[in-house]
């Protein structure tokens, strides 16, 4: 499974070309050789970029993530990031959040607490 991602991160994949009309973001699939593009929602896109994000020691840039999604990372995540940091598992320094050790020890943990929308 390929991740395109929208705006200026939209890229071709293996010279398949993919345009982007006002779908927040794709998800590329092959199956026995065939593509096949599946929409994704506002809201999984997010998920998505802050999952990808937090599994690199990069972690996630507040600033690449407005870029992307038009929306203040601290709107979406920030209570959430908060009380994680707070817990001892993220660090948020320069305007990048990212995973601690103790946290990529504990990173699926921390990605079911982002993506869990009661909270």
């Amino acid at each position: 499974m390929r991740y395109l991602l929208t705006g200026e991160q939209m890229k071709a994949c293996d010279s398949t070309e993919i345009r982007h009309y006002g779908v927040p973001s794709i998800v590329l699939m092959e199956r026995a050789g065939e593509n096949h593009i599946e929409p994704i929602s506002r809201r999984e896109a997010m998920f998505e970029t802050m999952m990808l994000g937090l599994r690199t020691t990069a972690g996630v840039s507040e600033a690449g993530f407005f870029k992307m999604h038009g929306v203040p990372l601290e709107a979406v995540y920030g209570k959430k990031l908060r009380r994680i940091a707070a817990a001892g598992l993220l660090s948020h320094e320069d305007g990048r959040w990212a995973l601690n050790r103790r946290g990529m020890d504990l990173q699926n943990s921390v990605l079911v607490e982002l993506m869990d929308e009661s909270t």
